[in-house]
């Protein structure tokens, strides 16, 4: 009887795991074998458009042989389903916002920061990729599951540098190049590899004779660490049977082929036991040695079980590759994997199990997730009874045979008409190749009239035609998404089609958008909470995040930070909070999707009656940034720059008196409040002249004798009068 998942740790010992692991993922298999996986086998044979073969039981043979007498063909609707619904809710990386803490400047920057971060992250870990193939799935069969974890990806590039520019450091990765020249450079150099200091010019033209004018490098880089998205396979990831939600299973084991690199990775890692505090080695050296051991000698979980992938290869009839094509040599060593998730004493852990029968170790949860596992399930349409969603796919496959069934008997029909029945006498002298077609008749020559007779066809009747129409009318109905307006919109209606008739079609396709979109939603946002956490446990290092990010919301924080601000940095304290996501409604639509511009249509024709609260522009543009074909900075124009304030107008008075203001002055006076300045300026200059003579007279009484005859002091008040000497 398996273990509880929950059971204390101590008391379970590693046989006992093992036998607990692979007993819980044969019975999760069982449970789906005889539920979901001949069912999702028949979507993924309708949306490859395969038929399932004709047979007939031949009598003569006493065996079942094809039958190829009548038409087996596929109708594309179930991949068309597949194919738009997919594109259209996954064209766009998803917009994300927060919410969160005190409403206030530092914090709206600290959201703002954080979005941009989780933004920046999912593109930086190409989670696109991952998140198209979830909702592929999701979107066809009903359920898909996501994983998020932490990684860093480290590449190696080999670049070509100037051999004068290169420093020592650089010389640390060449040791075992393939130059003989150039290893031996760097023995010669030894210890001085390690100085910081830069070569001196007598090493630096050593080098350059030893290695030329340029070399090639190869240079270690970190392409991206942190929280990644990646997808699980259904037929790979097993949970309890009859589980109601993801994180309310009591285990998820992940069934999986590993490699010897993946081996020598978790050798190398520790775990903490939160219970202890103690740090331990992942993985049991000696364990591992023994699944290698075995690796290549035990047959896959798709031999020894009737797995999904089997099933799905089956319905198509595609040989499995195991069996088909192997080569003799396997290039590497593989062996299969089980890590089951689960919590033990209330910490969530993972354990390892290696073909089956080796337990090679427990890894516990290096980030706290609050009880939540690292799988997050995307359900488009939930199911009431267990987690396992709906999906129009599933739904409408009775429908997609009745089109197929309807589809082949008119096939079947229009290719008997053009070989019409005849009557033929046994033995007649008649070849099937005897009937000529020409432009007129189709013409028979025999020898006796008699042998041959021709019998009426009977009519094809027109409902058959409306029998295909109704299948596909109901189908669309299913999927309102899937149907095709141009023969009739609601501006201009086809032939016996109201215009209403569209205009409501459209409504309930915009409905069934609206609530696919909020369940995606979730899963965005349970597997973003779970890259959050883990960012906000990890990050040590700041990351500058361009600034399209942050106009991506609309953030605050890019006005704040200077308009050429190109990146804005974001360090671990920016996100320590807790913090909801929002995932923005609307932003995977595809960019020609009509769901956004119509709204925002509406929304612009209420702001035009009300332009005292409606910011128009912004309305504007972002309908412009929502229509395919047009870019909003070509189209919208700038705003207009505030006009500068005009100068201020000031009033001086001033009291003096005119006359004793320099004739000039005057003058400009004068002129500037329009008055005649002629006479004033021809007596100021008669005024200059007098001055002029008076000064002149003044000076040459100075140089003169005086005159003692003449008695001094003021008679009368005045001085006495001097003669100039001339």
């Amino acid at each position: 009887m398996p273990t509880d998942s929950k059971t204390t740790a101590k008391e379970v010992k590693p046989k006992q795991i093992v036998s607990d692991v692979v007993e819980q993922r044969k019975a999760s298999l069982r449970y789906f074998n005889e539920n979901y996986y001949k069912e999702f086998a028949e979507i993924y044979r309708n949306i490859n458009a395969r038929a399932k073969p004709l047979r007939r039981y031949n009598e003569k043979s006493s065996s079942w042989e094809d039958d190829t007498d009548h038409t087996n063909v596929c109708v594309p609707d179930h991949f068309v389903m597949l194919r738009r619904g997919t594109a259209r809710l996954t064209r766009n990386p998803p917009n994300l916002r927060v919410r969160g803490g005190p409403d206030t400047d530092e914090n709206t920057t600290m959201r703002e920061k954080t979005s941009a971060k989780l933004m920046f992250n999912w593109d930086r870990s190409e989670s696109q990729r991952a998140f198209k193939k979830i909702v592929n799935v999701g979107y066809g069969l009903g359920w898909a599951m996501g994983k998020v974890y932490y990684d860093e990806v480290n590449v190696i590039r080999r670049l070509r540098k100037l051999t004068t520019s290169l420093a020592p450091k650089d010389f640390q990765n060449l040791a075992k190049s393939n130059d003989p020249e150039v290893a031996q450079m760097v023995q010669q150099l030894g210890p001085r590899i390690q100085d910081p200091t830069p070569f001196s010019p007598d090493e630096m033209s050593q080098i350059v004779a030893t290695m030329g004018d340029q070399t090639s490098l190869n240079q270690a880089t970190t392409r991206y660490k942190g929280p990644v998205l990646d997808n699980v396979f259904i037929g790979d990831i097993f949970g309890e049977p009859g589980y109601r939600s993801a994180n309310e299973s009591a285990w998820w084991i992940e069934n999986s082929m590993r490699d010897e690199e993946w081996l020598e990775y978790w050798l190398s890692q520790t775990s903490i036991d939160p219970r202890t505090g103690q740090s331990s080695p992942v993985f049991n050296k000696e364990k591992c040695d023994k699944v290698l051991s075995m690796a290549g000698n035990r047959t896959y979980i798709d031999t020894q079980e009737m797995t999904l992938r089997r099933h799905m290869r089956e319905a198509i009839e595609i040989a499995d590759p195991i069996t088909a094509g192997k080569p003799i040599k396997s290039p590497k060593k593989r062996f299969m994997v089980d890590e089951r998730h689960a919590i033990v004493d209330g910490h969530l852990c993972i354990d390892f199990v290696g073909e089956e029968s080796a337990y090679l170790g427990r890894l516990w949860y290096p980030w706290e997730t609050y009880g939540r596992f690292q799988y997050c399930e995307m359900v488009m349409i939930p199911d009431w009874l267990g987690g396992i969603g709906m999906s129009t796919l599933r739904v409408t496959r009775f429908l997609h045979q009745l089109r197929n069934a309807r589809m082949n008997q008119t096939t079947d029909f229009i290719n008997n008409k053009l070989l019409p029945i005849l009557k033929v006498r046994e033995g007649a002298d008649l070849t099937a190749y005897d009937v000529v077609r020409t432009g007129f008749a189709r013409l028979l020559q025999v020898a006796n009239m008699g042998d041959i007779e021709f019998q009426q066809d009977p009519t094809f009747p027109a409902e058959a035609w409306n029998d295909q129409a109704s299948l596909q009318q109901q189908m669309q109905q299913a999927d309102p998404s899937t149907i095709d307006f141009s023969p009739g919109t609601e501006d201009v209606s086809g032939a016996g089609k109201f215009a209403t008739t569209a205009r409501i079609a459209d409504k309930n396709a915009d409905s069934v958008t609206a609530d696919t979109l909020d369940n995606m939603n979730m899963f965005i946002r349970d597997a973003v909470e779970l890259a959050l956490w883990m960012d906000q446990q990890a990050m040590n290092e700041p990351v500058d995040v361009p600034k399209e990010y942050f106009e991506r919301i609309d953030a605050v924080s890019i006005r704040s930070a200077g308009a050429n601000a190109k990146v804005i940095r974001v360090d671990w304290p920016d996100i320590q909070e807790t913090l909801e996501i929002l995932p923005e409604a609307g932003s995977t639509l595809a960019s020609d999707d009509e769901f956004r511009v119509r709204g925002l249509q509406q929304f612009a024709a209420m702001g035009e009656r009300h332009p005292d609260i409606v910011n128009m522009r912004a309305v504007f543009k972002k309908l412009a940034e929502a229509t395919p074909g047009i870019n909003a900075e070509d189209i919208i124009l700038p705003e207009p720059k505030a006009a500068p304030p005009p100068p201020p107008k000031m009033t001086i008075n001033l009291s003096i008196k005119w006359e004793t203001l320099p004739p000039d002055v005057q003058a400009a006076f004068l002129a500037k409040e329009g008055l005649p300045v002629e006479g004033t300026h021809i007596q100021g200059v008669g005024d200059v002249i007098q001055h002029a003579s008076d000064t002149a007279d003044a000076a040459a009484n100075l140089e003169s004798p005086v005159d003692h005859s003449q008695p001094q002091g003021k008679p009368n008040g005045k001085p006495p009068a001097r003669k100039a000497n001339h």
